[in-house]
């Protein structure tokens, strides 16, 4: 009874390509397709923006993504990955964790880790002059994410512009995102 509707109208996504005359005729003359690899950069550029809008959303059409989704919880740091120490950069996961585990139902969720990549290399240091693992290592023998991996999406959203981690359950009951229509290739111009 205490839920709130959202709803968001169908977003559309389009990229395109465009060859030559001679692009077409190099590629007859080796036997080869003049748009597959234009096809790709074109099917990366929308997958590229989906996830963009995924994480961010698009204030162009009031679509919250999940950096500014009402209602997620916010941890600020006092420092970036870069000036703390292996212990301060485990204790920061392991404090932002426990703000999703203690909530009722949330104990035993398979918590995946986003990390955006300069944080992410940071976690590449070994922990300590007597340890041979990297922090990465340490976070990841405790067990406490299914995963953890550098989303791009990440840098400069969070508080202060700041680069940003997500710690989320990403199963399909908790979290899902729905994609109503795959890529569709038109006819040629």
């Amino acid at each position: 009874t205490d839920l709130k509707r959202y709803q968001q109208p169908i977003y559309s996504i389009g990229a395109g390509i465009r060859y030559s005359v001679t692009e077409l005729r190099q590629a007859q003359m080796v036997g080869q397709s003049a748009d597959a690899s234009k096809a790709e950069i074109a099917r990366r550029a929308i997958a590229e923006k989906e996830n963009s809008i995924i994480f961010n959303g698009d204030a162009s059409v009031d679509l919250k993504g999940v950096v500014n989704a009402q209602g997620i919880q916010v941890i600020n740091a006092d420092k970036t990955f870069a000036l703390m120490t292996a212990e301060e950069i485990t204790e920061t996961f392991r404090k932002a964790r426990a703000k999703i585990v203690t909530t009722p139902g949330m104990r035993t969720s398979a918590l995946k880790c986003l990390v955006e990549p300069n944080a992410y290399e940071e976690l590449s240091r070994r922990y300590g002059d007597n340890e041979p693992r990297t922090i990465l290592k340490v976070i990841e023998d405790n067990k406490w994410f299914s995963e953890i991996v550098p989303v791009y999406d990440l840098a400069g959203v969070g508080t202060a512009k700041s680069n940003s981690f997500i710690i989320m359950d990403t199963s399909p009951s908790t979290c899902e995102i729905l994609l109503p229509m795959d890529i569709t290739r038109h006819e040629e111009e």
